[in-house]
């Protein structure tokens, strides 16, 4: 055997010990992510002088350039990231009045990604949507049939109040007690964590077991599967070894 030919089988056997970790059958996992599981449209209004917050389908409404206005502008450039936690300062003083000419911005915080109309003192205009949900494939689990999954998970919303969460697949929604949930499937399924809450965002800190790999992502999970692929025929063309199907 030629040196060549031991490189190449050095590299392969690497690469499958690297690909073994993703492709195991049953996982226990302990980790943190954060989720959002809504859609965030925008829209800007004005108030003159003396004006006003008189009504309108309002979330979220800050004085441009305000302190909670910057917040909200810091958190939608870096979602996964930045934390954000609403006072009440810019609301109170919308309710009482502007002293001059304000232009203010307003959210609004949807399940659906339709387009949008946000009302503000009777001016409506269409919302632009400025933010998707996201970090929510990092938290699903696929469920072989007759495995028992098991979840424990504490999950804080974006103000840092402990919430409640419940998990789906694609016929049902199952309730989770006190952050806790374990279940025998018949069949395979796939389930995913989801909130009854209008939070911006949630950091969920679970313990999960009776799952199995990919978790999350199963396009990520197909990416890393051709690569490898790639990478293993590459190595054979390098070391001079053709497929039986490639004559």
């Amino acid at each position: 055997m030629n040196n060549r030919m031991m490189a190449a089988l050095a590299v392969a056997a690497l690469l499958c010990m690297c690909a073994a970790p993703m492709l195991s059958e049953d996982s226990d996992g302990a980790d943190s992510n954060r989720v959002s599981t809504m859609y965030i449209y925008h829209a800007s209004f004005t108030l003159d002088a003396g004006e006003r917050y008189r009504y309108g389908w309002v979330d979220l409404m800050f004085i441009e350039g305000s302190e909670n206005d910057q917040l909200m502008d810091a958190y939608l450039n870096d979602p996964e990231n930045q934390s954000i936690r609403i006072t009440t300062d810019d609301a109170d003083q919308l309710y009482q009045g502007v002293s001059t000419r304000t232009t203010v911005n307003v959210y609004s915080i949807e399940y659906s990604n339709y387009s949008y109309e946000i009302e503000f003192n009777g001016e409506s205009k269409t919302g632009e949507l400025v933010l998707s949900p996201y970090g929510t494939e990092e938290i699903s689990f696929f469920v072989k049939a007759g495995d028992t999954f098991k979840l424990t998970a504490t999950c804080i919303d974006n103000e840092g109040e402990q919430t409640t969460f419940s998990l789906s697949d694609m016929y049902r929604t199952y309730s989770v007690d006190n952050g806790t949930f374990e279940m025998t499937f018949d069949s395979p399924t796939n389930l995913q964590i989801g909130f009854s809450d209008r939070a911006l965002y949630h950091d969920v800190t679970y313990t999960a077991s009776g799952y199995s790999e990919p978790n999350g992502s199963a396009v990520a999970y197909i990416a890393i599967c051709a690569t490898i692929t790639i990478l293993v025929l590459a190595v054979l063309v390098y070391a001079g070894m053709k497929p039986k199907w490639s004559k």
